[in-house]
């Protein structure tokens, strides 16, 4: 994953850490602001790690996996409609695309996963968002209960 940028949510101290790097054996890791030297690294053995997603909100917010959005769905079934909804950002293996998941609409869920409702995930590969629609509210560790709203 050469070029990503990742964070990690160190479950050791509770803390989101950015601008942190991934060892060859899959391992998070930082260089301390008072390195002396190139070889200093703090490792997050019990770390999450979290890639960027290459987008940011409508704030300029970059997003990564694990954050929570809220974000504006617009509707055009003969009128235009909006729905403001709250999602997580996840990767999506399955379609080589990060997406949305824990959307608590039932609108949505039948638009996305139809009309048995088997899926409440949507990738961005497949469906058509917009970063303006996007705003950035907080995260699945720091803030688990948001995703208990709409």
């Amino acid at each position: 994953m050469s070029g990503s940028e990742f964070r990690v949510w160190d479950e050791d101290s509770e803390k989101m850490i950015y601008g942190v790097g991934i060892d060859p054996s899959g391992i998070p890791y930082s260089i301390p602001d008072d390195a002396e030297d190139y070889t200093q690294f703090n490792y997050y053995l019990n770390g999450i790690k979290m890639q960027f997603t290459g987008l940011k909100d409508r704030n300029g917010k970059k997003i990564y996996e694990g954050d929570i959005i809220d974000f504006t769905y617009w509707w055009f079934d003969g009128n235009v409609a909006e729905s403001h909804l709250i999602g997580e950002v996840v990767y999506l293996p399955e379609f080589m695309s990060f997406g949305l998941r824990g959307v608590k609409n039932a609108d949505w869920i039948r638009h996305i996963g139809g009309d048995d409702g088997s899926t409440d995930t949507a990738p961005f590969a497949t469906w058509t968002f917009d970063e303006a629609d996007f705003e950035v509210i907080g995260n699945i560790y720091e803030n688990p209960t948001l995703l208990d709203g709409k």
